[in-house]
């Protein structure tokens, strides 16, 4: 993704398939069961949920985290995890063995 493909999004805002969130949340797992029971969507790390971008160290220990967590859902939800401009950008791909779970339950 690029830069301009990123400030288009942000512009759109939240959506069923868009989610900001300021750093990595304790319920990331919620979000992304949510998004891999649906449609799939994408999870932007480092921007408020008024638009405006905070940003986030991009360090291989936070993406590590993301992907455990994803990994740790029933079954595993499908993520792919890269960096554009300070905001971390959670990829979901929607599941194709539905309803996926986490360890708070199911989520839609």
């Amino acid at each position: 993704m690029k830069s301009a493909d990123l400030r288009l999004l942000i512009q759109a805002g939240e959506s069923s398939t868009l989610e900001f969130k300021e750093s990595l949340p304790a319920a990331l797992a919620r979000d992304l069961v949510a998004l891999a029971n649906a449609e799939g969507g994408r999870v932007l790390l480092g921007v408020r949920d008024d638009g405006s971008v905070l940003g986030v160290k991009d360090s291989s220990a936070l993406r590590a985290r993301v992907q455990d967590i994803a990994r740790n859902c029933d079954p595993p939800v499908g993520v792919s995890v890269g960096a554009v401009g300070g905001v971390l950008v959670v990829e979901v791909r929607e599941s194709d063995a539905k309803p996926v779970q986490c360890s708070e339950g199911f989520f839609l």
